[in-house]
């Protein structure tokens, strides 16, 4: 059944349209899509577009790489399951037009150096703020134990996140990685769980805690 948002922005969001001129697969969760939008589109990093799915569903995501004649990147996570996306995914191809509405303010963070920190759903924010001139990007991550990350990674340019597995029995090293970039701006995004239980640990280690956006809790949809 469609999502009441879904719904409701494509009966009366007034989309753009971009045109899928390249999509590679990125290891075995993630896709990344290059689309040619309107060459009046205008991005800040951490901005978000919601993209109307067939059967009157939506997705948001960040948009990254972007260029002054419209061009731009999303990065697709492919979570498994008989969801949208995953049926989106497998008909998707060059050429096909994918209607947007936005982009629109989501996770705004001041010039200067910034510490983003997410689950597999937020590299392609992490990605939108290290391609920032205005900003030097620390990337922290934490991925399920089967998720492959490496090849994504490399295709983003983020050689230098910092990779930590969901499951650890300790959480100590990846808030005393968070807690070691600081200070800078800091932006925590990813599942519902997840950002919950890292506030969680910064509160109780007396850390300052970040900016957050939640993209996805289980049995919900259409967060972001």
């Amino acid at each position: 059944m469609p999502s009441l948002k879904g719904t409701l922005l494509h009966l009366f969001g007034r989309p753009a349209k971009a045109e899928v001129v390249d999509l590679r697969s990125a290891g075995d969760a993630f896709v990344l899509l290059t689309l040619q939008g309107p060459a009046s589109l205008r991005f800040e990093p951490g901005d978000k577009v919601d993209v109307l799915l067939p059967g009157k569903e939506v997705r948001s995501y960040t948009p990254f790489g972007w260029d002054e004649e419209g061009r731009f990147h999303l990065l697709v996570h492919r979570h498994g399951g008989p969801t949208p996306t995953m049926r989106w995914m497998r008909t998707i191809r060059v050429g096909d037009v994918v209607p947007f509405v936005g982009p629109r303010a989501s996770l705004r963070m001041i010039a200067g150096p910034v510490v983003m920190v997410g689950d597999e759903t937020g590299l392609g924010v992490a990605a939108a703020f290290h391609g920032s001139p205005e900003h030097s990007t620390t990337v922290i991550l934490e991925v399920g134990q089967g998720v492959r990350v490496d090849e994504a990674l490399s295709l983003l340019g983020l050689h230098d996140a910092q990779v930590f597995r969901r499951g650890s029995t300790d959480p100590r090293p990846m808030l005393q990685a968070i807690q070691k970039a600081q200070p800078a701006s800091f932006g925590l995004t990813g599942g519902q769980a997840f950002v919950d239980r890292v506030r969680k640990g910064l509160k109780d280690f007396g850390s300052e805690l970040p900016k957050t956006r939640v993209y996805w809790a289980k049995g919900k949809s259409g967060l972001a």
